[in-house]
């Protein structure tokens, strides 16, 4: 069954196609991947499919519903979460406040219980806090989970923005460049994780990301785009002997 349909979404900025014709169906548990040139409407298509910008045609479906004409936090009330290009965390928050600010959001009590700290209140805190403990320890974050979220090494902000993601209890993941400022080694480790929380949390994942060795060796299907199209799809093989996907990157045009 495919989680996620999208049908010829459409997207222009002055008159620019950023995004033309996209069209998509992923399957429940599969991983995704999403390349393409600077400027190719990656992130343009992400920001359509998690609600923050508005399509000019086309239709979005999640889990059978259309959410087309859904504003951003109510797909993430219906288990579609996402991270961002450009890392947006609380960093004035400490790191274990950062993911728990996003499991309020399937745990927080009635707010008469919250002003009277009740029971129930307190209870509800307590899974809250020991949730995010959780997820940070997954992500090898629990030694920093009292360090303020902006005094983290950049890769480790990464990670803390994917935990907080979790956090949500999304069904679909989005992963905007996740491996962006990763060294190999960490790259590396982060493949091995994203393949892990999707096996645990049963997640369907989807990513944009130019970091090739973390597409190749994590998508089951890559699409690539090039000008708001998509000019490629197929496994990583398939895509990486493409001749188009080459002259996309290269700017010129090689023999198959």
């Amino acid at each position: 069954m495919s989680l996620l349909v999208v049908e010829g979404l459409e997207k222009s900025f002055a008159g620019v196609h950023a995004v033309a014709g996209y069209r998509l169906e992923l399957p429940e548990g599969a991983i995704h991947g999403v390349i393409g040139p600077n400027g190719a409407g990656k992130t343009t298509l992400f920001n359509l499919i998690s609600g923050y910008v508005r399509p000019d045609a086309g239709r979005v479906r999640f889990a059978g519903r259309d959410i087309t004409h859904l504003p951003a936090e109510a797909r993430v009330r219906l288990g579609l979460a996402r991270t961002y290009q450009n890392i947006r965390l609380f960093k004035s928050l400490s790191v274990l406040d950062n993911v728990r600010v996003a499991a309020q959001l399937h745990g927080s009590a009635p707010f008469p219980h919250v002003l009277l700290s009740t029971p129930r209140f307190r209870a509800s805190e307590a899974r809250i806090r020991r949730e995010a403990e959780e997820l940070l320890d997954l992500f090898g974050l629990g030694p920093h989970r009292d360090a303020r979220a902006g005094s983290l090494p950049y890769g480790l902000q990464r990670k803390l923005e994917i935990a907080r993601a979790l956090a949500a209890r999304p069904r679909l993941l989005l992963l905007d460049e996740p491996a962006a400022g990763m060294n190999p080694a960490e790259a590396a480790q982060l493949v091995a994780q994203i393949r892990s929380i999707r096996d645990r949390f049963g997640l369907t994942i989807m990513l944009v990301e130019h970091v090739m060795p973390v597409v190749m060796g994590l998508c089951d299907r890559i699409q690539v785009l090039d000008h708001g199209e998509i000019i490629a799809e197929g496994s990583p093989e398939a895509v990486r002997r493409d001749p188009k996907v080459v002259e996309a990157y290269l700017g010129t045009a090689v023999e198959a």
